[in-house]
């Protein structure tokens, strides 16, 4: 993204009013976000993901913190529509897979990581919004990054760290981990990291955000049986 484009966003993004106004601008940021990745994926294919995140995560970071100064003056959004749901899981996923989500890798900005914070605090939840039999079948096949063209040594990547965030878990679980997709890895990781940043940057943190998670039908119903990571 040029420097010119990136800065009349953000001054679109400051002085926009209008609940109407701001939403349709949230949309169209997170569209363009998404698509950036998208069209560097199609550059890219047959390149392993790691590539592909440093061939976009430039365009891609620069809309963080424009997205943040629009977010920052919305009310936590609780209720979305189902696009702007499906726009909030992609960008989640890019932020996972580019790592944004992790302070320390010490690749990025800081300013990057600070807009992403300020993201978390009024990010919907990853809930699922369509019947449970349908839920993972939507990761599978509808995600920003599908697992068509993922290494298996990416997703044992993935899979990994999981297995680090939880802390050397049970073996039963460990197994189950053994066996998730890239799909059902990134969206673990998805949840894990946005809920992190969201109650260490919350005013008011609340840690009940994870109970919504371990009730939703379509987590604890998946037959990979990804209930039990979500609920350690």
């Amino acid at each position: 993204m040029a420097s010119e484009a990136r800065i009349t966003f953000a001054q679109v993004a400051t002085d926009i009013q209008g609940d109407v106004e701001m939403n349709d601008l949230l949309v169209r940021l997170l569209e363009i976000f998404v698509q950036f990745g998208l069209e560097s994926k199609k550059a890219s294919e047959k390149a392993p993901i790691a590539a592909k995140a440093s061939s976009c995560a430039f365009n891609l970071g620069m809309l963080i913190p424009v997205i943040a100064s629009l977010v920052r003056r919305m009310p936590p959004i609780n209720q979305p529509k189902v696009r702007l749901h499906k726009l909030f899981k992609d960008f989640w996923l890019y932020c996972v897979v580019m790592r944004f989500t992790q302070e320390e890798c010490g690749i990025y900005p800081h300013e990057w990581y600070k807009g992403l914070c300020e993201i978390a605090v009024k990010s919907p939840l990853l809930i699922s919004q369509t019947p449970f039999k349908s839920e993972f079948r939507e990761l599978q096949y509808t995600a920003a990054l599908r697992t068509d063209g993922v290494q298996s040594t990416e997703v044992q990547e993935f899979r990994n760290q999981i297995l680090n965030l939880l802390g050397n878990p049970p073996q039963d679980v460990s197994n189950i981990i053994g066996k998730l997709t890239f799909a059902q890895c990134t969206y673990l990781l998805c949840v894990y990291w946005l809920e992190v940043l969201r109650v260490k940057h919350s005013d008011k943190p609340n840690f009940y955000y994870i109970f919504d998670y371990i009730n939703d039908p379509a987590i604890q119903k998946d037959k990979s049986q990804i209930w039990k990571c979500v609920s350690r």
